[in-house]
């Protein structure tokens, strides 16, 4: 973030802080210190060490400088840019390149201006100054987005196509230098993309002759470029080198993490690579933690779910299970529920593999692999530090599951996941991990499994009617009607845009808990659990289908409509 209120009184807003208890007298004295040694804004340090985050920075600067504030989240980049061009004319060379402000809305002799430094009122009296055929209206937006805004179109970078055009041209004549000056930017294009279509991973496969990168957007593989063999090996360097890999070994696979900033957000990237009979393929995560880090109301639950979900979660202790494939967001399901009861009364620990975004004043560890502190061991260390709560990553084996349920039975609040293919499906696994019916009842306080399913496209979607065998297989009547993905350039030609999550939640009640020890059939099961709010995920689906949601074919890849218990 730019250094926000740069000529801000800095007692003044520390004092402010304090007030708000956003920080407490000592915590002060370690903000100070640290802007000491680092010679960075005070709200800098603030943000670094994780005591606020850009929002809450915003509204407290909005809040002590009196100005509103502003979302530019979905403000449209080919309305500021003109608008801004429009104005450039009336502003010195100084003003006009200031990174901090930016014009987003005029309304005939209006102008809607937004801030990062609202306490920067000399900016303020320039800009009404050299604006002031306009009256000028400020707001406070937090500078990530105006930083994003601000990057008009001839500071776009080159297309990776274009870069690859170049390298190939030029590595003829000068391959070294060529290649070290482009190389980086070819990787930054790379990632710079992935973050733009929402990707959740960058794929780089080798063939024999050429290297393929695809990107998983919404689960979804789709090819993003090909490239020639050539280039491979200076690209493979200089990806190991910013992940602090050995770039000498390529028969074993290796892992490693960096970060980038991209338009005024901090990213990590975690890599892996693997040999293959072509040469190391490569996988890059892109963690985004303000695309992760949700709170329960923004990761898309249903509102009674999330009503139910935060009733659960005050149960002072008890076992709390989240299953699902790999990608369906159980983790990111958890660490908002993390965040959701990260409190300075708990001690929140955590097992992790790997640790994927840093959660603030949560202990985190992560478990490696080969090793002997495994998920068990670690719970059996993580009890002896006085936990409230804990997060273990996932339950593999009978000796972790033993060790969940026992830390569940001990007074703690533990959270995990499982592979069980619905909510209900998660008992059995548990039984047939060693735990009997007699120690889940009671301890089991509740059950989740989810899937993320992907919305169609509003753009291009198209309606039609259900035929006679579709309506059979949903069970519905033949007059009703679904939506086809079609496939724009909003949509990149998918038909599809974004996911949202079907969930099954299960409260574990008193009733609910008799029936597992009493090891009633899960019909049974499922009969009770619908008299306290459980959906099946293939109900769920189906509506989302008739809503126009999703589309039959998307539907029936991530959940069977056959009936089932399991």
């Amino acid at each position: 973030m730019n250094d926000a209120v740069k000529n801000l009184d800095a007692p003044s807003f520390e004092s402010f802080l304090v007030q708000c208890q956003i920080l407490s007298p000592d915590l002060l004295s370690v903000v100070r210190r640290e802007k000491g040694k680092e010679r960075r804004s005070f709200e800098k340090i603030l943000l670094n060490l994780h005591l606020i985050n850009e929002e809450q920075l915003t509204e407290l600067l909005s809040d002590f400088s009196g100005l509103p504030l502003a979302d530019l989240s979905h403000t449209d980049l080919s309305h500021v840019h003109p608008l801004f061009t429009e104005l450039s004319p009336l502003l010195s060379t100084e003003l006009s390149s200031h990174p901090t402000w930016l014009p987003f809305k005029k309304e005939e002799e209006t102008l809607h201006i937004a801030v990062a430094d609202p306490l920067k009122e000399r900016d303020r009296s320039h800009l009404t100054y050299q604006l002031s055929s306009f009256q000028c209206i400020f707001y406070v937006a937090p500078a990530s987005q105006i930083e994003r805004l601000r990057r008009l179109p001839e500071q776009e970078d080159p297309s990776l196509s274009d870069l690859f055009a170049t390298l190939d041209s030029s590595s003829l004549t000068v391959p070294s230098l060529v290649s070290a000056e482009l190389i980086p930017r070819i990787l930054d294009r790379c990632l710079t993309e992935a973050v733009h279509q929402r990707a959740s991973d960058i794929h780089l496969e080798t063939e024999s002759k050429f290297i393929r990168i695809r990107l998983r957007v919404d689960g979804q593989l789709l090819l993003y470029h090909s490239f020639h063999r050539d280039f491979w090996d200076s690209f493979c360097v200089h990806l190991k080198v910013c992940s602090q890999m050995n770039i000498a070994e390529s028969r074993l696979p290796q892992s490693g993490r960096f970060s980038r900033k991209i338009e005024g957000e901090e990213i990590d990237f975690r890599v892996s690579t693997h040999p293959t009979k072509h040469g190391e393929s490569i996988v890059i995560r892109v963690l985004d933690r303000v695309k992760a880090l949700l709170s329960l109301h923004e990761i898309g639950f249903p509102l009674p779910t999330i009503a139910c979900l935060k009733d659960t979660l005050q149960i002072p202790q008890g076992l709390f299970i989240v299953s699902g494939p790999t990608g369906s967001g159980k983790t990111t399901t958890l660490y908002s529920i993390l965040t959701h009861l990260n409190t300075p009364a708990r001690n929140i620990m955590t097992l992790e593999q790997p640790i994927e975004y840093e959660l603030p004043f949560v202990r985190q560890t992560e478990i490696q692999e080969n090793s002997f502190f495994t998920f068990a061991n670690g719970v059996r260390s993580i009890l002896r530090q006085d936990p409230d709560i804990l997060f273990i990553g996932e339950v593999r084996d009978a000796d972790t599951a033993q060790m969940a349920l026992r830390a569940s039975m001990t007074g703690h609040q533990v959270y995990t996941t499982l592979h069980a293919p619905r909510a209900l499906g998660t008992i059995q696994r548990l039984t047939d991990l060693g735990l009997s019916s007699a120690a889940l009842a009671g301890n089991l306080k509740g059950l989740l499994s989810q899937r993320l399913i992907r919305s169609l496209c509003p753009r291009c979607r198209q309606r039609r009617p259900l035929s006679f065998q579709e309506s059979c297989l949903i069970q519905e009547d033949t007059d009703q009607f679904v939506y086809d993905p079609i496939g724009c350039s909003f949509c990149h030609q998918t038909g599809y845009k974004g996911r949202f999550p079907l969930v099954e939640f299960i409260p574990c009640t008193e009733a609910f808990n008799q029936l597992i020890l009493d090891k009633a059939p899960l019909a049974v099961l499922e009969k009770e659990a619908r008299t306290i709010g459980y959906v099946p995920l293939a109900e769920q689906g189906i509506q989302a289908l008739l809503e126009g949601l999703t589309s039959l074919s998307e539907l029936c890849s991530v959940v069977s409509l056959e009936k089932e218990i399991l």
